[in-house]
């Protein structure tokens, strides 16, 4: 829950926390599912990339990456493995190129692409 201070900070609760939080412009109030809360900075370029239609990414797990890709593309994308899923990626996609996103991660050696499905690609460890 938030609120607008009127001095361009924003004031945020969680279910367990003693006091509110207050958010300087350009932070966010991250919460886990245990609910634990922290204050991190927000990149407002990154985080609102896909209003251009492009997705950025720096430094981010494949799983991440992937998951966001998914939201956005009618090809889905799996990942095979844990260690594929944590490997880092940084890049600028179009948001709903699923399929041009995973040939890029086959030119770039970080994983190889394969359609288990008309709709669905298979990210697994290797070069193609």
């Amino acid at each position: 829950q938030s609120s607008d201070t009127g001095s361009g900070r924003d004031m945020a609760t969680t279910p367990d926390a003693a006091a509110p939080i207050e958010l300087e412009p350009g932070s966010a109030l991250i919460a886990d599912a245990g609910g634990s809360a922290r204050v991190e900075h927000l990149d407002a370029g990154l985080a609102t990339s896909w209003r251009t239609g492009r997705l950025v990414f720096d430094d981010q797990p494949l799983a991440d990456v992937v998951a966001e890709m998914n939201r956005y593309s009618v090809q889905r994308l799996e990942i095979a493995t844990p260690a594929l899923a944590q490997r880092r990626v940084s890049g600028v996609f179009e948001a709903t190129g699923g399929a041009a996103f995973a040939a890029a991660l086959e030119a770039y050696g970080i994983a190889r692409a394969t359609r288990t499905s008309p709709t669905t690609l298979l990210l697994t460890d290797g070069k193609p």
